[in-house]
């Protein structure tokens, strides 16, 4: 599925490989967030350098994200999961947070003057953008 957010296309990928020995090497940061209200998940948030690109005269590293998002049974984080590609031309992502009411995670990426914002909504059965 192919979405455009703010003049950012970003493809979103449900994955049915739970392998990420495949990307391991490209990881550069993990972030963790949980939501405890309702129907609990937990999630994991992987940036995976992507390509290096030539963009207002510097280089820089374009990003994918890989998203796991675990639904929570009982006591513990145990249960099914989701695996999820986030494709699009992240630079630099950063200023991360999440919002467990609304299931929101936004994020800010891009240089000092392209900057973008991004917004997704997430479930355990899908992630759309807002």
């Amino acid at each position: 599925m192919s979405l455009k957010a703010r003049a950012q296309e970003i493809t979103i990928e449900k994955e049915t490989s739970k392998e990420i020995n495949s990307f391991a090497q490209s990881i550069r940061n993990i972030e963790t967030f949980y939501c405890k209200e309702g129907m609990p998940i937990y999630i994991r948030l992987f940036e995976c350098s992507s390509t290096i690109t030539n963009l207002e005269g510097k280089d820089v590293v374009q990003y994918n994200l890989y998203m796991i998002v675990k639904q929570a049974t009982g006591k513990n984080f145990g249960g099914e999961y989701g695996w999820f590609w986030i494709k699009g031309d992240f630079i630099n992502p950063r200023n991360y947070s999440f919002d467990p009411k609304l299931r929101i995670l936004s994020f800010n990426s891009g240089t000092e003057n392209m900057p973008s914002t991004t917004s997704l909504s997430i479930s355990f059965e899908q992630i759309k953008i807002n």
